[in-house]
């Protein structure tokens, strides 16, 4: 009912956020995605929410899904399979903390902003057929075994280190005990983004000190260690690009699963399959000399 070029309009401003991103990722001005996405709309007489601002930065901007469509759910349906089977460009959503492994990715994977906090509205997105694959670095707060839609492929497992700056009061010391961490602040955001990690984490006394942060920024999270005595939270990935982190001398039974989520039935298919050796070849040289890798 509508084009590939059509839908891609609607589904890449509610991914992205901003039209003007879904215009670069689609290589055409704002103008031609402003007119796509109504076209659609107006064919399966749907409304996405509006972009609501947090802030002053732009990219804070995000649009809600439109209103279930059967219509358009078959359409986009129809649509994607169409992508995967025709050689068409496919949408890779990735957390934050993993874009040094999409970095120069094959490009027929067009990549999301990177700065996306929270795991439901991923799921959702996929849910919808709005992107094609998540790479995702939670651990406790992915889709289960038996869930009929998405399945989650891990790559590995990386513990969860607790990091400060260097000249943290805890560097140094060995040995430390959780009465030694409730000294200080550890970085949190809201509950609802990563629920069920975020229990585990106050089950030993962590996440104490919410940032209201929307959208990822390193200055937001990391940076704040700065002060000398927040601790934050790092893997052995992350820590490539915030080298001035320092890990503290404790044990943390938690780990980070890199893992990617996708349709069920999409899984065995070749584009997924390429995309997993990529990611996971990338990985392993990426950590080649980091004893803190646990290969899946």
């Amino acid at each position: 009912m509508v084009s590939p070029e059509q839908l891609e309009a609607l589904d890449l401003t509610l991914w992205l956020g901003i039209e003007q991103l879904a215009a670069d990722r689609s290589h055409c001005d704002q103008s031609t995605i402003s007119r796509r996405r109504r076209q659609v709309q107006r064919c399966f007489q749907v409304e996405p929410g509006f972009p609501v601002k947090h802030g002053c930065d732009e990219l804070s901007l995000a649009w809600g899904l439109e209103p279930m469509s059967g219509l358009l759910e078959k359409e986009r349906e129809v649509h994607q399979l169409f992508r995967w089977k025709a050689d068409r460009r496919l949408r890779l959503e990735a957390d934050a903390w993993l874009a040094p492994l999409v970095a120069d990715l094959h490009p027929r994977w067009i990549q999301g902003t990177l700065d996306g906090l929270g795991v439901d509205r991923p799921q959702r997105l996929l849910r919808r057929r709005v992107i094609d694959c998540w790479l995702s670095c939670s651990s406790f707060d992915l889709p289960p075994a038996d869930d009929p839609d998405l399945v989650v492929i891990e790559l590995a497992r990386l513990p969860l280190l607790l990091v400060v700056h260097p000249l943290h009061p805890l560097v140094g010391r060995s040995r430390l005990q959780p009465h030694d961490l409730a000294r200080f602040p550890s970085l949190a955001v809201q509950d609802h983004l990563y629920p069920r990690f975020a229990a585990a984490m106050r089950s030993h006394g962590l996440w104490t000190t919410p940032v209201p942060i929307q959208r990822y920024r390193p200055s937001s999270w990391e940076g704040l260690t700065a002060d000398q005595a927040t601790i934050g939270y790092a893997t052995a990935l992350s820590l490539l690009s915030q080298p001035e982190l320092q890990p503290l001398s404790y044990d943390l039974p938690i780990h980070s699963s890199v893992s990617l989520v996708v349709l069920r039935k999409l899984a065995e298919r070749q584009p997924l399959l390429d995309l997993h050796r990529r990611v996971a070849a990338r990985l392993h040289d990426l950590l080649a000399e980091g004893p803190q890798l646990l290969v899946a």
